[in-house]
């Protein structure tokens, strides 16, 4: 929901006297008590409400320019004065200006200043955690006290890591942190439940205010909810002879959707053309939840081969959107051309598919990422494959409720391109993270860099920034925190840049070996 801007009101106030021959001062003023705050990003607003019965018109400082906009500069009567961000503050201390609002007219009527303040980007005292093994975030999402929890794996039992695991060996297991605004580690713990090798896909957070992550487990899925303090409420195996998931999302009506991939006779949802279990492949379920991971209903997207789901998002209907790539051509995926490998299918609130599309990608190159739009479409981002066009860059692609394509934008640059994770904002812009070397029009760190791309909705690019130092950096998730904010979680083996790490500790940074620690940054 997008915040209403901040109201500030500003009264001007004049006395008519026949018996006074000049005006004091004291009486014929323009007051106000409060400052206008901002958040940190680009086209934020406020307003600041004048009640008078004259005229009046406002300065601004050189400063104030830099940064702001007002509107409008002059006036008669009651009016708003509307103020705007012109960029985002990525800076590390706030920035501020003032404006004057004064009457016109009026000799020695006291002006009203008012001071204009945008917030600082959230300053961490370090942004990279872990221990001398392979260590990565996933997930950060926010908590009402301003703190996050942030889900990701590791293979370390020393540093941050607090080993509660017997018998450690260098299999990845489950990590939840909890940061304070300062970027403290209040706690954090570990996870195994005996599968070896279990790595979260998602986090979100429950009805009851705890938290549930979705995890993979050498052909096993396990679901676990937390509470706020990282004890473990429930863990359950809710998918019979599930292989994996590509993700969990809050359903419409309650409870949680997720892909799920399976190998269906062992899943014990028989389909009929699965006559030879030994020739059996994984295929594609759509499962929906309850609030304690029970199952409510499931739905196959099924043919005689290979089908993976990679991704999901919630459409604008309630439904659910699903991408994935798909070796069939048979079944549920009887139309679809030899060549398209992507598919994009739609799901209404109950299961039922409702619609099923094709694209041609190179799947070597990397998985499809979807979300859904608010006009009732969705922007989809895969490997492209096109005449022309070197392998592993990206095609973003808007498309209408209908099916029907409205634009494409290529991610284009030096060496390869990801794309991690996609989604529409508060204030209805697409933003996508991207791994690569450099994309063009934009100024990279080093090596390879973690993008954050930014476009509207007809496809152009609005702001594009890139993280990381010299080594290899990805992002692999962005969460909306508040209006125009947003936390991202990832990887890095950089130490220079914009990482901020703990200089006490003797880190590995060979560039043929360094260490790959948990990061959490902001925008």
């Amino acid at each position: 929901m997008r915040p209403s801007p901040i109201l500030i009101l500003a009264s001007i106030c004049f006395f008519v006297s026949c018996t006074r021959d000049r005006l004091d001062e004291d009486l014929y003023s323009v007051e106000t008590s409060s400052a206008t705050a901002f958040l940190y990003s680009k086209g934020d607003t406020a307003l600041i409400s004048i009640i008078a019965n004259t005229s009046w018109s406002v300065t601004v400082d050189a400063t104030t320019t830099q940064y702001f906009s007002v509107e409008p500069m002059q006036g008669n009567g009651n009016a708003n004065l509307v103020i705007t961000a012109l960029s985002s503050n990525a800076d590390s201390v706030a920035r501020q200006g003032s404006i004057t609002i004064s009457v016109t007219g009026i000799t020695g009527a006291k002006p009203s200043v008012i001071t204009i303040t945008q917030d600082a980007r959230p300053k961490f005292a370090r942004n990279i955690f872990g221990g001398s093994e392979d260590d990565y975030f996933v997930r950060a999402l926010p908590l009402p006290d301003g703190d996050f929890i942030v889900a990701g794996m590791t293979k370390s039992a020393d540093r941050d890591i607090i080993d509660t695991i017997p018998d450690h060996s260098s299999d990845l297991d489950i990590w939840l942190c909890r940061l304070n605004q300062a970027g403290e580690l209040k706690w954090n713990k570990k996870f195994r439940a005996d599968y070896n090798d279990e790595y979260p896909l998602d986090m979100v957070t429950t009805s009851d205010g705890n938290f549930l992550v979705a995890a993979n487990a050498r052909n096993r899925t396990i679901l676990y909810k937390f509470d706020a303090s990282g004890n473990i409420i429930w863990e359950k195996l809710p998918f019979k002879g599930a292989t994996g998931i590509a993700g969990i999302i809050h359903a419409s009506d309650g409870g949680f959707i997720v892909p799920v991939i399976s190998l269906s006779h062992e899943f014990g949802w028989d389909l009929p053309f699965r006559d030879n279990p030994a020739r059996d492949y994984a295929n594609t379920w759509i499962v929906k939840l309850d609030e304690n991971g029970e199952e409510v209903w499931r739905t196959p997207l099924a043919g005689s081969k290979v089908d993976k789901p990679k991704d999901i998002s919630a459409a604008a209907d309630g439904g659910y959107l699903v991408t994935g790539y798909s070796a069939s051509l048979d079944y549920d995926f009887s139309g679809r051309p030899p060549e398209k490998l992507i598919w994009v299918s739609k799901f209404d609130a109950s299961g039922k598919r409702t619609g099923l599309q094709f694209f041609e990608a190179n799947v070597e190159y990397g998985e499809p990422r979807i979300t859904g739009s608010s006009d009732g479409g969705f922007l989809l981002a895969y490997p492209s494959l096109l005449v022309s066009r070197d392998p592993g860059h990206v095609s973003l692609s808007k498309w209408d409720k209908d099916g029907q394509i409205q634009w494409e934008k290529m991610i284009e640059g030096k060496g390869d391109h990801l794309c991690y994770d996609l989604i529409e904002d508060s204030q209805g812009l697409f933003r996508a993270t991207i791994k690569g070397d450099n994309i063009e029009g934009g100024t990279s760190v080093d090596f390879q860099d973690a993008w954050l791309v930014t476009m509207n909705a007809s496809g152009n690019i609005v702001d594009l920034k890139a993280f990381g130092g010299s080594g290899i950096n990805a992002l692999w998730s962005i969460t909306e925190i508040s209006k125009g904010r947003f936390v991202l979680a990832g990887y890095t083996d950089s130490f220079n840049g914009d990482i901020v790490y703990d200089r006490t500790i003797e880190y590995k940074k060979n560039s043929s070996y360094a260490d790959k620690n948990g990061w959490i940054t902001f925008y």
